[in-house]
């Protein structure tokens, strides 16, 4: 019995030896021959680094921005072989990255490293870690802003998507982890595009098709398709783009890829401008949309012609005051002192010298004659009244939408340096000049709404230059500009003012040295105050030319009054007294004379043409057949034709 219980105990014992070496050997971490701890409890970062360079074998460099403390539990230790890969993992976790240059190790901050250029890999290994760039092919139908954004939302924020459209490729950067994650959904995409789209290559399952724009220009046409495909693509027209018709430089190649949207998108779109064509490559089922498109937008556009009236109002105020000094001499048929002034009205006849009884002078006036007739002082006291000057009154024919320009004017040199040159007798004075604009400048940009008004982006400017300037010094420029947007019906006269100038201007004209003599040099000269308040008003009416009919009538419409004009003219010429016609008209007029000799009745003198033009004016108002400039029509015709252009134009 007490054998039987000793071998059972020696049993029992022997069991439980065997089941605790059993334990040891299984329950402790394998051990390698090459390997190192990483227990790390609260310790500097930097002192991590330290320690880690002596196990990785290689120099570390720290960035100033690595702080920061690190704790590690490990439950084996880490062979030395995979030390780096353990050190880029860790580093992870805080933010930070590593740079491999040759023996060499930088540590710095994760957005640094993607900044720089890092390692492609191919195909990342599961254990691979730190960060690194992945290229990814798309195929030829694929959109490559879409699959951007895809990959950004799938990699994090992390990590950076960059795409390249002329190769339809991505490069993603980032840690292995991140672009592990964003290649696994890429390659599922890619490969359900492909079979998608026939060859996965640019340009599987299209076809180019080729669209010969009628209104609108190629490029414009390209542009708006390449916009619809991919809105984040500026396109905007060349430089110096016109529509048909218009002149220009030729191109210095055949085909202008102005507006090409990149590989990644679905239309792309390639502008001919000399056969003023669109080469689009599409899929056949995008085509007959985009055909669509194109033809709702490839259509006439209205053209406008703008009448405009530029003119200066101009209110003086001019005080005239002093004494006329005037000689009449016996050798000479007139005479006088000072030199600025004119005969005013018709006081003294040019031809004899005498004084005439036909006196036109304004505002008060005094004469003062000596008994023989030689002396003639006029004391004159006038105020002037204002005065209407045209400055232009240019017509631009245009279309819709389209901007307009007209420059009126000359350019005037201005001296911008001045310097010496030689030395001596040879000094010589060299002058710089600059060219500046002076005159009218008018640019119009008409749109067309669907009510038949008219929206003008209006830009006048008129620059003149100021009077009374030295001789020698650069002139002074006065500038005037109105800039405004208004909308007007058809055929509706709008004025446009406001901008005065005002100036002073003080005239002294007088007799040499009695002039000067103090007190009584007022009876030698002549004192003119005045103050120019100037106007600038501008008068427009827009024409909405919307077919070839209303265009030909504007034009017969203009024609005949460029006729009525000349015939205006002619007559005034054909009324002069016979010896004082011009010499260069004599052959036009003869040819005028015959032409009216079936018409009104002929008129022999000056005197007969006055009686006529106060007898048609008198009977203006019961006459129905004299026109509004008091003349009487050539023939019935003549007054029916011009009254049916006016109905026309009028809309009655």
């Amino acid at each position: 019995m007490g054998r039987k219980l000793r071998i059972s105990v020696i049993v029992f014992l022997v069991t439980v030896a065997g089941f605790s070496v059993f334990d040891t050997l299984y329950s402790q971490p394998t051990r390698c021959r090459d390997c190192f701890s990483v227990e790390f409890r609260d310790v500097e970062l930097r002192d991590f680094l330290k320690a880690m360079a002596t196990n990785i074998r290689r120099n570390i460099m720290v960035d100033d921005s690595v702080k920061g403390k690190i704790t590690i539990i490990s439950y084996q230790d880490i062979p030395r072989s995979r030390a780096l890969e353990f050190l880029k993992q860790v580093l992870e976790v805080r933010g930070y990255a590593v740079l491999e240059e040759g023996d060499f190790i930088k540590v710095v901050a994760a957005d640094v490293a993607r900044n720089s250029i890092m390692p492609v890999e191919e195909n990342p290994d599961a254990n691979d870690a730190g960060i690194v760039s992945r290229v990814i092919q798309l195929p030829g139908g694929a959109n490559i802003n879409e699959i951007t954004n895809i990959a950004k939302n799938i990699a994090g924020n992390n990590t950076s998507v960059v795409p390249y459209r002329p190769t339809n490729t991505l490069v993603i950067t980032g840690y292995v982890s991140s672009v592990r994650r964003a290649l696994s959904v890429l390659d599922e995409l890619v490969e359900q595009m492909k079979q998608a789209s026939p060859g996965g290559t640019v340009g599987g399952g299209e076809s180019v098709h080729i669209y010969r724009a009628k209104h609108m220009t190629a490029e414009s046409l390209a542009g708006v398709l390449v916009r619809l495909d991919n809105p984040q693509i500026p396109v905007t027209a060349p430089e110096g783009a016109q529509q048909n018709g218009e002149g220009g430089e030729q191109p210095q190649q055949q085909v202008q890829p102005v507006a090409q949207q990149a590989p990644g998108g679905k239309i792309k779109a390639v502008a001919h401008k000399e056969s003023n064509s669109i080469v689009v490559t599409a899929s056949p089922g995008e085509w007959n949309e985009i055909l669509s498109i194109i033809q709702t937008l490839d259509q006439p556009r209205h053209q406008i012609l703008l009448e405009v009236l530029i003119a200066e109002v101009t209110s003086s105020s001019l005080n005239d005051f002093g004494i006329d000094w005037r000689y009449q001499g016996t050798d000479s048929a007139h005479s006088q002192f000072n030199t600025g002034l004119a005969v005013e009205g018709n006081l003294v006849d040019t031809e004899t010298g005498q004084i005439t009884g036909n006196n036109t002078l304004n505002g008060f006036s005094l004469g003062f004659l000596e008994k023989n007739g030689d002396l003639l002082a006029i004391l004159n006291a006038n105020i002037s009244n204002q005065n209407f000057n045209v400055l232009s009154s240019p017509q631009v024919l245009t279309l819709d939408n389209q901007e307009a320009e007209i420059n009126v004017g000359q350019d005037v040199p201005v001296r911008t340096a001045e310097r010496t040159s030689g030395g001596g007798n040879s000094e010589a004075t060299v002058n710089s000049f600059e060219y500046k604009p002076s005159g009218i400048k008018l640019k119009f940009t008409p749109h067309v709404n669907v009510d038949g008004q008219v929206g003008l982006d209006l830009f006048s400017e008129v620059t003149s230059i100021e009077g009374g300037q030295t001789s020698g010094s650069n002139p002074t420029f006065n500038k005037r500009n109105i800039k405004t947007f208004v909308t007007v019906q058809d055929r509706q006269t709008i004025v446009i003012g406001g901008l005065v100038f005002t100036e002073k201007l003080q005239a002294v004209r007088k007799v040499p040295f009695l002039g000067d003599i103090p007190l009584l040099g007022h009876l030698f000269r002549r004192t003119t105050y005045d103050v120019r308040r100037t106007n600038l008003m501008l008068f427009i009416t827009p024409h909405i030319l919307s077919n070839r009919e209303e265009a030909d009538r504007i034009t017969r419409y203009k024609r005949d009054e460029q006729i009525r004009a000349e015939r205006e003219r002619h007559n005034e010429i054909i009324l002069w007294p016979e010896q004082e016609r011009p010499s260069e008209h004599e052959k036009e007029l003869e040819i005028i004379e015959d032409e009216l000799e079936s018409g009104s009745a002929s008129q022999s003198g000056a005197d007969e043409a006055e009686d006529r033009d106060r007898g048609s004016s008198g009977n203006a108002d019961t006459d129905a057949r004299v026109d509004r400039n008091g003349r009487e029509p050539e023939s019935a015709m003549d007054g029916d034709l011009e009254d049916s252009y006016v109905d026309e134009l009028e809309g009655n």
